[in-house]
């Protein structure tokens, strides 16, 4: 992020809607940071869309 890659931000916030969801939808909350920066690529990606549009 501060690199200038664009990346999910593992906000509070952020996470706990995301787990919520996940949660929902039959699977596991994650909540490490790093964990959580790749489940949220993944899920963007597979319903097309970048990670940074998908959390922010």
């Amino acid at each position: 992020m501060m690199g200038g890659i664009d990346t999910v931000m593992p906000d509070k916030i952020v996470k706990r809607v995301i787990n919520e969801i996940l949660v929902k939808a039959g699977l596991e909350p994650v909540n490490d940071d790093m964990g959580f920066i790749k489940k949220a690529e993944e899920v963007a990606s597979t319903c097309g869309y970048r990670p940074v549009s998908f959390a922010g």
